[in-house]
């Protein structure tokens, strides 16, 4: 028999209306638990907002500065490029050796029974496809924006983080009206044999 986790609580004899509202809860992606769908559905997240703020401050101190002050701050921003180079390059080293490592060890295992071979198949290519991904060391760019094209750069920034936190706020407001519609047509149940209680 096949089951699923948002079908088990059919065995259970959850009603209609729990397994509708357990399904509901998994369509919206809403995980802090299934009385918080029936009251308030919020999906935004903070990242866009601190984003722009982030961005907008970043842009009015530069805007602020005199031109020598700007060119000290394109020095520290190359700076800060080459160590998150160097430190990228290095993580990136380890996790190939650890990779290899892995493949070592799966080249060398043989698997219980020829039905079990797709599995090494996998294994094998799943490795391979991140190894590949990973050869070489990573670069970076080397021209470091001048005054003009960080300040278009960060007006762009600004334009996508506002355009990004509308389009979480239209989907939001739709999926509460979503939740709002199907628990007007089906009553709230009971938690009682819900995923997650």
């Amino acid at each position: 028999m096949s089951i699923t986790g948002l079908t088990a609580p059919i065995l259970d004899d959850c009603t209609f209306a729990h397994f509708l509202w357990t399904c509901a809860t998994q369509i919206t992606q809403h995980d802090t638990g299934i009385d918080d769908v029936y009251v308030h559905f919020d999906s935004r997240s903070d990242y866009y907002t601190e984003q722009l703020e982030e961005t907008k401050a970043e842009l009015a101190k530069v805007e602020a500065m005199t031109d020598t002050e700007f060119d000290a701050y394109r020095g520290h921003l190359a700076d800060e490029a080459a160590t998150r180079l160097a430190e990228a390059n290095a993580k990136r080293e380890t996790t190939v050796t650890k990779l290899k490592a892995m493949k070592v060890k799966v080249d060398a295992w043989t698997p219980p029974s020829p039905d079990h071979e797709s599995v090494k198949g996998l294994m094998l290519k799943q490795l391979d496809q991140v190894i590949e991904s990973n050869e070489g060391p990573y670069t970076w760019w080397d021209k470091i924006p001048t005054r003009e094209d960080f300040e278009r750069g960060r007006r762009r920034d600004i334009e996508r983080c506002q355009g990004e936190i509308e389009k979480q706020r239209t989907r939001a407001d739709e999926k509460q009206a979503w939740v709002k519609t199907l628990r007007a047509a089906v009553p709230i149940p009971d938690t009682k044999n819900i995923i997650g209680e």
